[in-house]
């Protein structure tokens, strides 16, 4: 019987030469290209009742809607990191999570989703239909792990992605009312913070006696700072950063009395950061402080001002919910509320939070002088706001941060020297802020729990007692190991619920 070949190692190469052809004529070998498992979010598409189109439209129409379809369709996809994978003729699939790796793959394809239904149904396109005849797509998506890599010859090498992922989710497309999108169980528990969704009737794929769960997304949830909580872990013990948390609530300290401070956390994806904040955000004293808060996401480094925005929507508590005249009243009462010259500031504010009133003031200034005015305008808000009380910003994950929103925080850092304001930021290695060079600034790295305080963590996840044997010590997945990951790690802590001592131990069964 012949050795089973590796998905990790290239095949070898597969002949396809028949006898039957003459030499001239016979094909090259093709090369068999290892496949790669990953787990991703393929998102489906079907455009509805494409054959009653195709049969009511000229071949020329049809082309240029089909054409106008996947451009709008390729636009959004690749606007959230996501990889067109094939065109149908009634539809198409999109990969997100490879060729590239995304952490956040589920959440990209939701969002991706949602951005092209919106497109169609409030701008539409340069589509050739009757009499204004909205294009209906019905969109599906499922997370699962498919086996990806190039799929043909030397010539002809394409990507794509093989696997029952890909049918469920075009499974959920078929069934997919007009216009709606609907997600299986895996996704919708992957982005369960971010959509508003209801459960809806159960999908039957080929291969599977017993109906998929699936849900009709709604909506997002309504926030004022969206995809905020993501990677947070506040039901998690806090342990081992006593020291980091003491250094910032004495920056804190610092601001109330007038002296602007930088903190910047550094550490590895799980190490903790979030739960850091989170732990310090707790101990703010309440109506002393004004703390506004951001994120930057992996997808929104295209996007200019995309924390700074976020931080207006938090200091005026705007949501997704909240029309544009009540943004507009907002801010008009915000501003008064600190003595800011709401005719001279509203232009420049308006424009970041989307109010289409704000083109008229700006009219025939340049870019730069628009940039110019609006950095200024956030500079005399925030300075204006601290005056008041102690200004808290934080923004987690700069190093995804938008190149305007650094050229803004930049010119904010070279400002607070003597203003009551603390700028807390956190970031993976690798990320380098100019800032962190000011005599008011100050990094945090956080390394990997010690031993010890790793047990003290693990036990309290699973709620066990300390063991009474003084020679037991956990296991755990090794000393450089994430803090974050270690409650779903599969040993004596993870899913047990008992203590397992070392073999020297002389009542190794002895539980906790």
């Amino acid at each position: 019987m012949p050795a089973a070949t590796s998905l990790s190692e290239p095949a070898p190469a597969v002949s396809v030469a028949s006898p039957h052809l003459p030499g001239a004529l016979q094909p090259t070998a093709v090369p068999a290209v290892a496949g790669e498992a990953k787990p991703v979010t393929v998102l489906a598409g079907q455009v509805y009742q494409a054959v009653a189109l195709a049969a009511r439209l000229d071949p020329e129409a049809l082309h240029h809607t089909m054409q106008a379809f996947f451009a709008l369709v390729h636009a959004e996809v690749q606007r959230y990191g996501g990889t067109l994978q094939r065109r149908l003729d009634d539809g198409f699939v999109a990969l997100f999570g490879a060729p590239v790796a995304q952490e956040d793959h589920a959440r990209r394809a939701v969002l991706a989703a949602l951005s092209v239904q919106q497109r169609l149904r409030e701008h539409g396109m340069d589509a050739r239909l009757p009499q204004g005849e909205p294009l209906a797509v019905r969109l599906g998506l499922h997370t699962g792990r498919v086996l990806v890599g190039p799929l043909g010859d030397d010539g002809h090498l394409t990507y794509t992605a093989v696997g029952d992922t890909t049918r469920l989710a075009t499974r959920l497309a078929q069934q997919a009312p007009p216009g709606a999108i609907l997600l299986s169980a895996a996704t919708q528990r992957l982005v369960q913070d971010t959509v508003r969704v209801e459960a809806c009737t159960p999908v039957r794929s080929a291969g599977h006696t017993i109906p998929r769960l699936a849900y009709a997304v709604l909506g997002l949830v309504s926030q004022r700072t969206p995809l905020l909580t993501v990677g947070a872990r506040p039901g998690s013990p806090f342990v081992g950063r006593q020291h980091e948390l003491a250094v910032l609530q004495e920056r804190v300290a610092q601001v109330a009395a007038g002296h602007g401070q930088v903190v910047g956390i550094v550490g590895e994806p799980g190490m903790g950061k979030s739960r850091l904040i989170d732990e310090w955000r707790r101990g703010l004293p309440d109506g002393q402080v004004t703390h506004l808060a951001a994120r930057c996401v992996s997808y929104g480094t295209a996007t200019p001002y995309r924390p700074v925005l976020d931080l207006l929507r938090d200091l005026w508590a705007v949501t997704d919910a909240d029309d544009l005249d009540t943004i507009s009243a907002r801010v008009a009462r915000g501003l008064q509320d600190i003595g800011m010259d709401a005719e001279e500031a509203e232009p420049y504010l308006w424009s970041l939070l989307g109010i289409p009133d704000a083109a008229a003031p700006m009219a025939g200034l340049s870019p730069q002088a628009v940039r110019s005015r609006t950095f200024a305008t956030l500079h005399r808000l925030y300075r204006s706001i601290s005056q008041q009380r102690p200004l808290l910003l934080e923004v987690e994950d700069v190093h995804w941060i938008d190149p305007t929103s650094q050229e803004y925080v930049e010119e904010l850092v070279e400002q607070m020297a003597g203003v009551p304001i603390l700028l807390l930021v956190t970031f993976r290695p690798g990320y380098r802020p100019t800032w962190m060079d000011k005599s008011y600034a100050t990094q945090l790295a956080l390394p990997p729990l010690a031993p010890p305080t790793a047990g003290v963590w693990c036990r309290r996840c699973s709620g066990l007692r300390p063991c009474r044997n003084p020679c037991c010590t956990p296991s755990w997945p090794g000393p450089t190991a994430i803090p974050s990951f270690w409650k779903s790690w599969p040993g004596p802590y993870g899913n047990t619920g008992s203590c397992t001592c070392r073999p020297r131990c002389p009542t190794p069964s002895r539980p906790c």
